[in-house]
C-alpha cells in the first residue's frame, strides 16, 4: 500500500487544497498520515468555507470532513516523522502555512529530505510554496527543490511517469 504524508497548518489551511487531495488519495487506497508543527489538530481557514465562494454543498462537505476526519483530528508532530517512510509528501496551502509551516525547521527539512533524491515526490500547493523558498541548500540560498508546471492533470497515483522539471 502507498503512504502519503500531509503537512498541515495549525494556523489556517485552505479546505479545498487539503481535503480534495486527502480524500482523493484515500479513495484510491493510499494510506494518509497528517502532521502539524506541534501535533495539535489543524485549523481550517474560514474563508475557504465561504458558501458564496465555494458553493453550499462544497462548504458543508469540507466543514464535515474537517470536523470529523480521524487523521485531521489526531495528527502527529512534524518532528516525529521521516520523509523516507512515505511515498509522497503533501504541503496543502492556506494563509496559515506562511506563519507556521514555513517557519518550522522540521517542515523545511522534511521537504528537503523528500526532494533530495530522484524518487521523492512532494506536492507543494499555493502558499505552502514559500516553504520551498525557505528550504535552501548551503550558503547559496537557492531553493533545493525542483519545480514543474503542468498543462494537464497529473498521472494516476503510482504511475511511473514524472513531470518534466525546470531548473
Amino acid at each position: 500500500m502507498s503512504h502519503a504524508l500531509f503537512v498541515v497548518s495549525e494556523e489556517g489551511y485552505w479546505a479545498e487544497e487539503c481535503i480534495e487531495p486527502l480524500t482523493t488519495l484515500e479513495d484510491a487506497g493510499v494510506e494518509v498520515t497528517v502532521v502539524t508543527p506541534s501535533g495539535s489538530p489543524p485549523v481550517v481557514d474560514d474563508r475557504s468555507l465561504d458558501p458564496e465562494d465555494v458553493g453550499e454543498e462544497a462548504a458543508d462537505r469540507f466543514r464535515d470532513i474537517h470536523e470529523s476526519h480521524p487523521v485531521l483530528r489526531d495528527p502527529e508532530p512534524i518532528a516525529a516523522v521521516e520523509a523516507a517512510d512515505y511515498d509522497a509528501v503533501v504541503f496543502p496551502g492556506g494563509h496559515g502555512t506562511v506563519w507556521d509551516i514555513t517557519q518550522d525547521r522540521h517542515a523545511r527539512q522534511l521537504l528537503l529530505d523528500t526532494v533530495a533524491g530522484d524518487e521523492g515526490v512532494a506536492l507543494v500547493v499555493c502558499h505552502s510554496r514559500s516553504s520551498s523558498v525557505r528550504s535552501s541548500s548551503g550558503s547559496s540560498g537557492r531553493p533545493n527543490s525542483r519545480t514543474s508546471t503542468r498543462s494537464s492533470p497529473p498521472p494516476p497515483w503510482g504511475s511511473t511517469s514524472r513531470p518534466r522539471s525546470r531548473s
